[in-house]
């Protein structure tokens, strides 16, 4: 049984401290960044890893800063064998790397070096890639570099959005860290493999400009980038003065409708808006309007998008 620290903050970080609770290994301190207003009330919410160490009545700290000495004093105190680092949200300086007697190790969602950085899995979707994988690693002061000691494949199946995908990975990359544990745990040690740097790619964080549409796109890169950002944040374009999320779409045609891209071309009986683009056209399944829920392009079409045929989305 190994001594952990825990360090994580997000959804996608439960799965992992679940697993390695019931994997009977010790976690002296499980490590979140501080809560943070959420929602349109901007309510002081717990991080969802704070809930969860909760729950299991785990210790938790929540420092502004992982250098603050009072922090790294707690974490020498605690006499740790491994920590254990799931999209924590910070680069981990030297001084808090060195303190576990077979340092840190990191789940990432991507097969490192591509996909450096914080939004791998939106990457991997917006790309339109068809694989994807886990990768655990050895930390290092510098961000995603470390040495590879596990990587597994998983296929990106047609169906996969960014909700789908990031749960499935989760619990993926909780078994895959579990299993790395398990070999720390036996052996006191893991080949590692490092990383080729001239191979690496950097994925950004995900912003406005990354949300929205550019109508200039071809309808495939439309339909990837609403995959990638679905349900949440969504792709965001506007009608008619209002924000337009499309969270659900596919390529329709390759042949170009004669239309300016982003004119709403038909309503078809099969519940999808037809959106002419630079290159033919796309259809558009599920979306949402300012200021309403999610719906079908049916309930569009039934309420608001009764005379939309004609009409642009810019």
């Amino acid at each position: 049984m190994l001594r952990c620290c825990f360090m994580g903050t997000p959804a996608f970080s439960v799965p992992s401290l679940r697993k390695i609770i019931q994997s009977g290994h010790e976690i002296s301190l499980v490590v979140s960044k501080p809560d943070k207003p959420i929602g349109r009330n901007r309510k002081i919410s717990p991080t969802p890893i704070k809930q969860e160490a909760l729950k299991h009545s785990l210790n938790i700290e929540q420092p502004e800063k992982v250098s603050d000495p009072l922090f790294i004093n707690k974490l020498e105190n605690l006499n740790l064998d491994i920590g254990l680092v799931v999209s924590y949200g910070a680069i981990l300086p030297l001084s808090v790397l060195k303190i576990p007697r077979y340092g840190f190790i990191n789940l990432h969602p991507s097969l490192l070096p591509k996909y450096r950085g914080p939004s791998p899995l939106q990457a991997a979707l917006a790309a339109g890639d068809t694989v994807s994988g886990i990768t655990i690693m050895r930390v290092n002061e510098k961000m995603d570099a470390g040495p590879i000691l596990s990587q597994s494949e998983e296929i990106i199946l047609p169906a996969d959005n960014l909700e789908i995908f990031y749960d499935r990975m989760a619990e993926k990359g909780a078994d895959r860290l579990c299993e790395v544990l398990e070999v720390f745990d036996r052996t006191g040690t893991c080949v590692s493999v490092p990383q080729k740097e001239e191979d690496a790619v950097y994925c950004p964080k995900i912003d406005d400009n990354f949300s929205r549409i550019d109508w200039k796109w071809p309808a495939e890169k439309i339909v990837n980038r609403a995959k990638s950002l679905a349900p949440r944040p969504g792709l965001r374009t506007s009608w008619q003065g209002r924000f337009f999320k499309i969270l659900k779409a596919s390529v329709f045609s390759k042949v170009s409708s004669g239309h300016k891209s982003g004119t709403i071309v038909a309503h078809h009986k099969n519940e999808a808006l037809e959106v002419a683009t630079v290159d033919g056209s796309l259809l558009v399944q599920e979306l949402q309007i300012e200021g309403s829920r999610k719906m079908t392009a049916q309930d569009f079409v039934n309420g608001k998008g009764s005379n939309s045929v004609g009409t642009s989305l810019v």
